[in-house]
C-alpha cells in the first residue's frame, strides 16, 4: 500500500504538482527556497529529495557558490542515497569544482555503481561521466577507466545510454 505524500511547504508543493519549467521558473523567481531545496536534496524525504536534487541540477551555475559549503555533504550522503536521488546529485556534481580530498571517495562511489549491473542505465551513465570528469585531472586513472568500459560493463546498458558511453570514451582514447 502506497502512502499518499503530504506536502507541507510551499517548495514541496511545486515539486510534486509543478512541471519541469514551472518548478525551475519558481526557484529562479524565489531564490529564497534554495536553501530549502538543497536540504531536501541532502534529505531521505522522498520524493522531495530526488526531485529537489533534480531541481538543483538544471538551476545551478558551474561552481555555484551557494552549492560550495555543502559538496562535503553531498558527497557524504551518497552511499545512503535512492537512485534516482544519487543520479540527481551526481549531476549537480558534475556542474562543481570538487575539492581533492573528496575526489578518492567519489571516484570510488561512482565505480561502486557503475560495476553494479543491476543499477538503471540512467544512474549508471551519471556515475561514469563522474569517473571520466575525475580521470580528466588524473589521467593515472585512465587505465582503470579502460579495465571499467569492457563488454561486460557496457552489455547491460541500453542502446542510447551505450552509444553515449562509447562516445565519451573515444574522447579519452584521443587525450
Amino acid at each position: 500500500m502506497q502512502h499518499k505524500v503530504i506536502a507541507k511547504t510551499e517548495l514541496e508543493k511545486v515539486l510534486t504538482q509543478a512541471s519541469k519549467k514551472e518548478m525551475i521558473d519558481f526557484l529562479l523567481a524565489h531564490p529564497a527556497y534554495f536553501e530549502e531545496a538543497m536540504g531536501l536534496a541532502l534529505s531521505d524525504k522522498q520524493p522531495f529529495s530526488w526531485r529537489a536534487a533534480w531541481l538543483l541540477s538544471d538551476c545551478i551555475v558551474p561552481n555555484d557558490a551557494r552549492v560550495t559549503s555543502y559538496l562535503p555533504q553531498i558527497v557524504a550522503i551518497l552511499p545512503t542515497t535512492k537512485d534516482a536521488q544519487f543520479r540527481e546529485l551526481i549531476k549537480v556534481l558534475l556542474e562543481m569544482r570538487v575539492p581533492e580530498e573528496l575526489e578518492g571517495v567519489l571516484f570510488s562511489l561512482c565505480v561502486e555503481k557503475w560495476k553494479d549491473l543491476s543499477m538503471a542505465p540512467a544512474v549508471r551513465y551519471n556515475a561514469f561521466r563522474m569517473m571520466l570528469a575525475i580521470r580528466n585531472k588524473y589521467p593515472e586513472l585512465h587505465h582503470e577507466i579502460e579495465l571499467l568500459s569492457s563488454a561486460e560493463y557496457l552489455d547491460s546498458l541500453s542502446r542510447g545510454v551505450k552509444h553515449s558511453v562509447q562516445k565519451m570514451l573515444q574522447g579519452i582514447v584521443s587525450t
